[in-house]
């Protein structure tokens, strides 16, 4: 069984493609495909988090409990073993192409030993491996990642573009990307793909699968870009609150405001910054001449001679605003959050489960509690907190009451 191993890079279609993997799941199995369930979905993540150096920060690692080198090697442990059990099973039912696809590979594998620890696990499990990467050129992709770290309550701005465009940055540095995983893979495993000339993801892995008659159901493609003016308010909202800039929450109630203007930079400085890259890129179609410089060149049809980046700052004054109707909106949805556990915790006690009613009825205190701090003003809900933290007390003794008994 061969492996097609997808590493990115980021803000190519990757969600799409895999939204599509994921949804089609069945039917690709009956043509003898089997995309990686055990590595995460509808990405394959934990493929990156089995690359990483134990104690290396990052957020999803963190979502998941591990905060320690020894947690970290026990959570490599349970990847390798379920993988290598998905692969088994996989032969067994007569799977001929394994597919595993994870953007992170591209933007958290940034030495060759983290690319090593990951060719180490797959090379014993697949007759062969081929690695699929999608090149886009530097400066599209750093203005399509503006929207990613909108979501995460991120401050972007001109100045900020200027940070990120520098060569010496490995998210940009594609040439020394292909050179870290073709040292370790091999060059002949590496599969290259231009996202200007395919930039329907989807298509582009109905090709490389063989599934162009297939007729799989696509889906909508998932844009990710946000409106510049959806940039502008968070940056309004962090600029009023800059200590709660990390907080991504209230940032994804932004996601329903309609895209009409994506966020551009002005053409000269867009050519300038790529020009950056002009040396890395030439050495790059160099080495792998399927990539053509045109391949890397911007279509700067794109780029107006007057840009809209310099406008994220217009919401500055209306800040406030923005950032207290959102909070009050935020604590609307942890009050109808909260009512519903405390009337599930109610149901469970009538049905005598205290164990399952003293976890409801905690988590509503918590969201509760949560809305009255981010909001004073909500003090009708301090009766409903006084109430439930009887109610928790009761159902504590009856708990533990069954236990002793």
């Amino acid at each position: 069984m061969d492996l097609l191993l997808h590493i990115g890079c980021e803000k190519t279609g990757t969600s799409s493609v895999q939204q599509w993997l994921h949804q089609n799941d069945q039917a690709l199995a009956r043509h003898g495909i089997v995309y990686a369930k055990s590595l995460g979905r509808p990405s394959n993540r934990r493929i990156s988090h089995y690359g990483l150096e134990p104690g290396t920060p990052d957020e999803s690692l963190a979502r998941e409990g591990i905060r320690s080198p020894d947690q970290y090697v026990e959570l490599q442990a349970r990847i390798a073993q379920a993988l290598r059990e998905e692969v088994r099973q996989a032969k067994e039912a007569g799977a001929t192409t394994f597919v595993i696809s994870s953007e992170h590979c591209h933007s958290r594998l940034k030495t060759e030993a983290a690319v090593a620890r990951v060719h180490a696990l797959l090379a014993p499990l697949f007759d062969s491996i081929r690695v699929l990467c999608v090149l886009r050129p530097q400066i599209d992709s750093c203005l399509s990642l503006a929207s990613s770290l909108t979501r995460f309550g991120g401050a972007i701005s001109r100045d900020w573009v200027e940070r990120e465009m520098r060569p010496n940055v490995k998210y940009y540095a594609l040439h020394q990307l292909l050179i870290r995983w073709a040292g370790v893979f091999g060059p002949q495993a590496i599969d290259l793909a231009a996202f200007r000339r395919c930039p329907n993801s989807i298509e582009l892995f109905e090709q490389r699968l063989g599934l162009t008659e297939a007729g799989l159901p696509r889906g909508p493609a998932i844009n990710e870009a946000l409106d510049f003016r959806v940039i502008a308010l968070v940056n309004a909202m962090n600029a009023d609150h800059p200590e709660r800039s990390g907080d991504h929450a209230w940032a994804r109630l932004l996601e329903d405001l309609p895209l009409k203007q994506r966020l551009t930079l002005d053409l000269a400085s867009a050519q300038a910054l790529q020009a950056r890259f002009d040396q890395g890129n030439a050495a790059l179609c160099a080495d792998w001449p399927q990539i053509d410089p045109a391949d890397l060149t911007p279509d700067w049809a794109n780029y107006p001679e007057q840009g809209n980046i310099d406008r994220l700052n217009m919401a500055d004054e209306l800040g406030p605003f923005f950032r207290h109707t959102v909070d009050r909106l935020r604590c609307d949805v942890m009050l109808e959050r909260a009512r519903l556990l405390a009337m599930t915790s109610e149901r469970d006690a009538a049905l005598k489960r205290p164990q399952a009613a003293l976890q409801t009825c905690g988590e509503a205190l918590t969201l509760f509690r949560q809305a009255l701090q981010a909001d004073p003003s909500r003090r009708p809900v301090e009766g409903m907190i006084a109430e439930l933290e009887r109610r928790e007390r009761r159902l504590t003794n009856l708990v533990e009451a069954g236990a002793g008994a």
